[in-house]
């Protein structure tokens, strides 16, 4: 190749980088703030995830709370019904 075809052919590629480069740079920009984004809906949905865990075990325990004084209620209920004295 003569110096005129390597001219033209260093011309072409600095052209097509000079175009492509500002599309790069914006697209890293884009997948910069997507992964940001990403990363802070992960820390949302680890604190919900804990949230959760803690009312179902708040729930289990008010459940079994509830069971013990309906049976105690129940108890209590058959004691009143056999007192002779009632």
């Amino acid at each position: 190749m003569t110096a005129q075809e390597w001219g033209i052919v260093i011309g072409i590629a600095a052209a097509a980088t000079a175009a492509i480069v500002p599309w790069m740079l914006l697209v890293q920009a884009r997948l910069a703030v997507v992964a940001d984004r990403l990363e802070r809906l992960e820390h949302k949905l680890d604190e919900i995830s804990h949230h959760e865990h803690d009312c179902t075990q708040r729930c289990i325990r008010l459940e079994t709370e509830m069971r013990y004084q309906r049976d105690e209620l129940a108890r209590l209920a058959e004691q009143v019904a056999g007192d002779p004295l009632g």
